[in-house]
């Protein structure tokens, strides 16, 4: 949901191996017990959960874990060393340098821009 409670939807749960065997990396040996588990869900704004699951060789488990972890190792990194705190988000500079974070981790500009896109 959107900051401001107006109920429009910014994040969607995505399972990184589908719940059922014929979706997005559903053939993954993963037990269908296990498929709703933490480890095996993702944040992803709409338009990059349609994306990934509609490109499943372009972005398989390995690949989506992989940036899963990065993602909560630096958001567990900024806020044990006190890096980040909400009047920080506001501040330009912060985010710029997160882009620039993520276009190096990602190493794909438009992917970066494109999932930073408010979603209209």
């Amino acid at each position: 949901m959107a900051p401001n409670g107006s109920g429009t939807t910014v994040g969607e749960i995505a399972h990184i191996v589908a719940k059922v065997e014929n979706g997005p990396r559903g053939r993954d040996p993963l037990v269908p017990e296990r498929r709703d588990d933490y480890d095996n869900l993702i944040l992803l704004c709409p338009t990059h959960h349609k994306v990934i699951d509609d490109n499943e060789d372009n972005w398989p488990v390995e690949r989506l874990k992989e940036m899963k972890a990065n993602h909560e190792a630096w958001v567990t990194n900024q806020i044990e060393v006190g890096k980040i705190t909400m009047r920080d988000l506001n501040v330009e500079d912060f985010l710029t340098k997160r882009i620039q974070e993520l276009v190096e981790s990602f190493g794909d500009t438009i992917w970066v821009y494109a999932a930073l896109t408010p979603y209209q």
